[in-house]
């Protein structure tokens, strides 16, 4: 293979990353802004009524998978340093591509290069 063409195949990669990381985090905010409203607005009014955005919230707060998410991220890290400390000319995202860590965690990982 070609120099540029694994060059540029690497870039890629990383902007389609970046562009999943910037999509997720705008969501995410619009996520965050309509729970801060919801929250504001419930707390300030005499209704007992809960609203669905905060039941919605705490549904996924208790599932099992976001759970599995949040304990796997610190072994993600783990894994991502030792292979990195193993070869530092290794290629992280190639490695984290085949981890069983949520497609969150892995683009995350893969920006960041954890």
């Amino acid at each position: 293979m070609h120099p540029v063409t694994g060059k540029r195949k690497k870039l890629l990669k990383l902007s389609g990353s970046f562009l999943s990381v910037i999509k997720f985090i705008s969501d995410s905010a619009e996520t965050i802004n309509m729970v801060s409203k919801d929250s504001r607005r419930f707390l300030q009014s005499d209704s007992d009524e809960i609203p669905n955005s905060l039941r919605k919230i705490s549904k996924v707060a208790r599932s099992d998978e976001f759970s599995h998410s949040c304990l796997g991220f610190p072994r993600l890290v783990k894994e991502s340093n030792e292979k990195r400390s193993a070869s530092l000319l290794s290629d992280d995202a190639a490695d984290l591509s085949s981890s069983s860590a949520p497609r969150w965690i892995v683009i995350w990982m893969t920006v960041l290069r954890i």
